[in-house]
């Protein structure tokens, strides 16, 4: 008796597990997605340099931390650069569909002119980058979701690259890109980032309670929507209300002795899943803040 052989409109077994292995993204446009925070809090906190609120509380970072940063964040631009990676705040789906286009892709193929540049080319480097970034600024009004993502992503990209690469620390323009990075920031908020070059103070982003503190790695790196789910699943088990990332802060005065427990507890548990940039920004916090 032969063999059943499947029609040529039912996939086999071999097929749906190629298909499966595809990142299956879907169109993000008509999520309803809400912000657990006040957005205009980080278009405005370049204003905090100048005119501080009653609930800033000024922030110093050890030289140590500092010197840490600037690395870290170099070898972001790096990496970028030589196309070998992407920074951590780029999801490997937005890579590998058709979600990645104008402007981050863009951008992506023009850093790349910053491997190789000639002494001297500095300047000219420069302000081919500082061009795309006044187109993508300019255009911000026009961008849907995807793309007013893929602008902020790009945007922030280009500064790093002006400041780490291409030292243009003193150009006038820089300070302007801190704040139309905030501005998408919020607009991306909606539907703090500064460079402490000029001797500004730095403060506690208070404007940042309640935000999500980053998720576990497995959800990150999600290849398929059904790893996905699964890591989520696991995730709302594990999490009945999400940590914070105010919860890396120093810890309240008011405090008792079993709320610190707790504290700890949450932040144990957290540190079992965290990937590179949860590291980092562990790292950073437990440095800057007075913890138990």
């Amino acid at each position: 008796m032969a063999g059943v052989v499947a029609s040529p409109s039912e996939p086999t077994s071999a097929s749906r597990r190629q298909l499966d292995d595809r990142p299956e993204i879907k169109d993000f446009a008509d999520l309803k997605l809400t912000c657990p925070i006040n957005a205009e809090g980080i278009a405005n906190r370049w204003l905090g340099a100048y005119i501080p609120l009653p609930d800033q509380r000024p922030k110093e970072y050890p030289v140590a931390i500092k010197s840490f940063l600037h690395r870290m964040v170099k070898s972001y631009v790096t990496v970028t650069i030589r196309g070998r990676g992407y920074p951590p705040f780029i999801h490997a789906a937005q890579l590998a569909t058709r979600l990645i286009g104008p402007p981050l892709s863009t951008c992506l193929s023009l850093v790349r002119i910053c491997e190789h540049q000639l002494p001297g080319s500095e300047e000219t480097v420069a302000e081919i980058l500082l061009q795309e970034m006044r187109s993508i600024y300019e255009q911000r009004e026009v961008y849907d979701t995807i793309t007013l993502l893929g602008a902020l992503q790009a945007y922030l990209i280009l500064t790093m690259v002006l400041f780490f690469r291409l030292e243009q620390i003193a150009s006038p323009f820089l300070r302007q890109a801190m704040m139309n990075l905030q501005e998408l920031a919020c607009a991306n908020a909606k539907k703090g980032l500064r460079i402490n070059s000029d001797g500004l103070p730095t403060f506690v982003g208070t404007e940042l309670t309640g935000l999500p503190a980053p998720a576990n790695r497995a959800l990150w790196r999600a290849q398929t929507r059904c790893e996905w789910e699964d890591s989520y699943n696991s995730h709302l088990a594990d999490w009945s209300d999400a940590f914070r990332i105010d919860e890396l802060w120093s810890t309240p005065e008011d405090f008792e002795e079993g709320d610190v427990i707790k504290r700890q507890s949450r932040v144990d548990h957290w540190l079992e899943g965290v990937d590179e940039f949860g590291t980092m920004l562990y790292a950073v916090t437990s440095c800057t803040h007075s913890q138990p």
